[in-house]
Order: structure tokens, then C-alpha cells, then sequence
């Protein structure tokens, strides 16, 4: 599991944590077993500082997931 999937998927997911693995080159488009992006994860999390943050770092909304 990549850095923002883990952040978000264990309840870790802020603004301010997301910045930090972004500078520190967290992939915003990469993808999880089910081809989820983290974005994705955010959304169906409900976690809107997180789907905010990633958005402002570039998460591209038109990705598709896996299904």
C-alpha cells in the first residue's frame, strides 16, 4: 500500500500529512489493488480536508478506478 492510500485508509489522512508526503514525492495517482487512487480512497471515506488537499496538489478528478 503506497504512503496516501495507508494515510487515508487508516484514519492518518490531513491536509497538513498529505502536504508533507506529496513534497516528499508521494504518487497522487497511484494505484491500489482495486486500481484506486488516493483521491478515490478520500471520496469514499467521506474525508473532505484530504479529497481537498490531494485536489489542490493536482489529483487528477477524472481518474477511474479499477471496476
Amino acid at each position: 500500500e503506497m504512503p496516501l492510500h495507508w494515510a487515508v485508509n487508516n484514519g492518518y489522512a490531513t491536509s497538513e500529512v498529505a502536504g508533507i508526503l506529496v513534497e516528499h514525492g508521494a504518487d497522487l495517482e497511484a494505484r491500489n489493488g482495486d486500481g484506486e487512487t488516493p483521491l478515490h480512497r478520500a471520496v469514499i471515506s467521506c474525508n473532505t480536508d484530504i479529497t481537498k488537499a490531494l485536489a489542490q496538489a493536482g489529483a487528477n478528478f477524472s481518474a477511474k478506478d479499477g471496476k
